[in-house]
């Protein structure tokens, strides 16, 4: 004869939720900084004095659009808002992304975010799938 014990199993749905929501979060946030870091490097320091070609990601002469791109990511909904921070450049970034007036002037479309989503497709697509 013989004998051998079976540990007891419990299942924990709530503990399984709660790994699964804090995985979801943590893609969340890679796939946000992964874009943001994508479209914050396609913007360049402006070296010429002239505005980038149109359809080109706009230049920075003291690097603030760079640096107002920011993302929040909202599990609870499934999405990220990623772009520039209204308070420091949202007006401006908006007018280059998608051309516009800005203070008067014309500015014609420099996209710069949507780039930066097209570019990582991929990865995000990766990312979600694997979950981390």
């Amino acid at each position: 004869m013989i004998g051998f014990n079976v540990p007891q199993i419990e299942f924990r749905p709530d503990r399984v939720e709660r790994e699964q929501e804090r995985t979801i979060q943590r893609v969340m946030f890679r796939i946000g900084g992964i874009v943001r870091a994508t479209a914050s490097r396609s913007i360049r320091r402006n070296r010429t004095g002239k505005p980038s070609p149109a359809g080109k990601p706009p230049r920075t002469r003291n690097g603030l659009l760079r640096r107002a791109i920011r993302f929040k990511a909202e599990p609870s909904r499934r999405r990220v808002v990623i772009g520039p921070s209204g308070r420091i450049a949202g007006p401006v970034g908006g007018a280059h992304e998608l051309g516009g007036r800005f203070r008067g002037e014309r500015f014609d479309a420099r996209p710069f975010m949507r780039p930066a989503v097209e570019r990582n497709v991929e990865k995000i697509r990766e990312l979600w799938q694997q979950r981390g």
